[in-house]
């Protein structure tokens, strides 16, 4: 199992095996190759179901530097979901809420539970 360091958004073997299998499922359907948007909630669990398909279409660079990134996302979006600012955060339109990881890859903190 995997978890965040607040130990929510768990994904067990049986989401790993789904995660894989939705994975190669993208593989046959668009390819790895293909021009497309993945725009992910900034929920870990949602990423943990990406990633599988994400390790098809970029580099073991580009996969550290999208990581890094994530990381300090993640961190901000931790940090206003515990404040409970998130909301707050979401509609001060000033406010960044689009992020972009690398070509094809963003979070989007109003994709949220």
């Amino acid at each position: 199992m995997h978890a965040d360091a607040d130990k929510k958004n768990i994904i067990n073997k049986k989401g790993e095996k789904q995660a894989e299998n939705a994975a190669k499922k993208l593989e046959e359907a668009i390819g790895v190759n293909a021009d497309i948007q993945v725009i992910l909630s900034p929920e870990k669990l949602t990423r943990q179901t990406i990633y599988p398909y994400i390790t098809k279409i970029y580099s073991k660079k580009e996969i550290q530097e999208i990581q890094t990134k994530l990381t300090a996302i993640h961190k901000n979006y931790q940090s206003l979901v515990q404040n409970q600012k998130i909301q707050e955060y979401i509609q001060n339109k000033k406010n960044t809420k689009y992020f972009s990881l690398a070509d094809g890859v963003a979070i989007d903190f109003r994709l949220i539970q």
